[in-house]
């Protein structure tokens, strides 16, 4: 056995050059399977940490329920976890800034990925946490202590069904200060603020105005949009009233597709099959080179099984090798891929990932390294025991049948003289060799085409958003977000004066906003459109929200083209 150990050895030191392209070529393909599948996993991992921390680790919230429904979704059969606030209004400052006022549960807030970073959960009366960045925006220190001002609103519908708005000023001592991670901050975001509530003592709003909020985390991952929607549509809540935590349940989705990946999974195939058709090439060529060598062995005494022995000693040298050299420049790939690459479906940043290797990957990349040299090298195997000492001696590399000089030979010479007549008589002397590799080049064409127009469509989609999407003839708009009151905010002319005369800014268009409500008769209403949003018989009227917006002549006359009927 160590004879033909010894000679598998010497062939592939004698072909030192082949040796290594097919050392390379095993390399490769394991580096790409491996190293896409590690970058995958690891920014999917880390997308659901991250995540974790800013979004929390609940999947759904209802709002606007009652006591009793709090109770049935608490119990629901789908619901491993819920925690239930109340909803007091929201809290609103002189200056316009505009925050989400929940009554203090401790699962409530933790569920929601809040971390209080100093003081107390408000334990009486009159007490308030409020975020760092809401304290920011504020203009006020983080100090505890502290009696700030503000106005409690809180919209609702009256015994008739008709909006109304509930307006009081309040103030609270703050006890505490809460804080989210800095990404969390830097897109859209909702400031909340948690203060003390007891039913049937003086709270901050009148009883028959307090609704609650529950926020839900299922038994199972599986369909966790179509779950939710199912426990809303069970207890006849409405679609108004009903949200996802978009940003978990796309992470979530992300990190179970890991293994089912449509694209990495195409990717490792392409890759699979282009090693194959490379290293079955080499290893065919190798074995012409060692025909007389092989037909000298068997004219000693060599068996068949010998004879193949020492090719497929050959193949596990280069697997162990590759495999080896591989997982290690799929390490490398994988640490700068991760800056590259985004595999994930929200807009988080996972630039910055750990690299997380796990025994599922490794395997994966043995079995592609594996199933590459076994494949491309079990033909050669084959062929080289049935090599015979006299069909050793006068074989050599020509094709079947000798080539017939036809009339395109001429046309060759003619515009690349006689170099290029054999050279293109030569290419054709193997078809099936020259096949195999016009077929290899061509795969590794469209995988890297196919690799930069992935790149490139998901820095795309990274790039456009609803608001770019419909940004008509704008090339930005100014505007206030949900941390603001309308009813308190907006631009001055001397802000859009200021604005206009910034450098580079060449026009400025304003409009005014107003929101108002078109009300209906309920039994006008189509009754799944009543369901679906929630509305009951009770009430004979129905206010449905609407917007109006105001724009100046010039703007107005840009909408010239979308009336159908009459002026402007």
């Amino acid at each position: 056995m160590n004879v033909y150990i010894h000679l598998a050895l010497a062939y592939l030191k004698k072909q030192r050059g082949r040796t290594i392209a097919l050392v390379l070529g095993v390399a490769l393909a394991v580096m790409l399977v491996f190293g896409s599948n590690v970058i995958f996993e690891s920014q999917s991992r880390n997308q659901l940490a991250n995540i974790y921390k800013m979004y929390g680790t609940y999947q759904g919230i209802f709002t606007n329920l009652n006591k009793d429904l709090t109770e049935k979704i608490k119990n629901d059969k789908d619901v491993s976890k819920s925690a239930v606030a109340a909803n007091l209004g929201n809290l609103v400052t002189d200056n316009g800034i505009s925050m989400i006022l929940n009554s203090t549960d401790k699962d409530y807030i933790e569920m929601n990925g809040y971390t209080l970073i100093k003081g107390h959960l408000p334990n009486k009366q009159g007490e308030i946490v409020l975020e760092s960045q809401a304290l920011k925006k504020m203009g006020l220190k983080e100090k505890l202590g502290e009696t700030i001002n503000f106005k409690i609103k809180r919209e609702y519908k009256d015994e008739n069904g008709l909006n109304q708005i509930y307006m009081e000023n309040k103030s609270f001592k703050l006890v505490g200060i809460l804080d989210k991670p800095k990404q969390y901050y830097e897109g859209y975001y909702s400031l909340r603020g948690f203060t003390y509530f007891k039913e049937g003592e003086n709270n901050v709003l009148p009883d028959n105005l307090i609704t609650y909020e529950e926020i839900v985390k299922l038994k199972s991952n599986a369909n966790l949009s179509g779950k939710l929607n199912q426990i809303r549509e069970r207890y006849n809540i409405g679609r108004q009233d009903y949200e996802v935590n978009s940003q978990l349940i796309a992470a979530l989705n992300d990190f179970s597709a890991q293994s089912t990946n449509a694209f990495t999974y195409q990717f490792n195939i392409l890759i699979v099959i282009t090693a194959i058709l490379l290293i079955y090439n080499m290893f065919n060529i190798s074995l012409i080179d060692m025909i007389k060598q092989i037909g000298m062995m068997r004219a000693i005494g060599s068996s068949k099984k010998q004879v193949r022995l020492i090719i497929g000693f050959q193949s596990l040298f280069i697997l162990i090798i590759g495999l080896v050299l591989g997982l290690l420049m799929g390490i490398a790939f994988s640490y700068f891929g991760i800056k590259l690459y985004s595999f994930v479906s929200t807009n988080i940043d996972v630039s910055e990932s750990s690299v997380y290797i796990s025994m599922k990957n490794v395997w994966n990349a043995v079995k592609v390294g594996a199933l590459t040299v076994i494949v491309s090298s079990i033909i050669p195997i084959w062929i080289s025991g049935r090599i015979s000492p006299i069909e050793a001696m006068r074989k050599s590399d020509r094709s079947g049948g000798k080539q017939r000089n036809r009339g395109y030979h001429k046309f060759i010479k003619k515009i690349s003289g006689i170099t290029g007549e054999m050279a293109y008589k030569n290419v054709w002397r193997n078809k099936w060799r020259t096949i195999i590799i016009v077929v290899s080049v061509a795969m590794a064409g469209y995988l890297f085409i196919n690799d930069i127009a992935v790149v490139n469509k998901e820095s795309l989609i990274s790039a456009m958003s609803i608001t770019i999407t419909n940004m008509q003839d704008n090339d930005f708009k100014l505007s206030f977000g949900t941390n603001t009151e309308p009813y308190f905010t907006g631009y001055t002319n001397d802000d859009v004066k200021a604005i206009s005369q910034i450098e580079g800014v060449k026009k400025v268009g304003t409009k005014v906003s107003m929101i108002g409500f078109l009300e209906s008769d309920v039994n006008d209403l189509d009754n799944d459109f009543k369901k679906y949003n929630g509305i009951s018989n009770t009430n004979k009227n129905v206010e449905t929200t609407i917007e109006v917006k105001g724009y100046d002549d010039d703007q107005l006359q840009g909408f010239k083209k979308y009336i159908d009927k009459g002026y402007m």
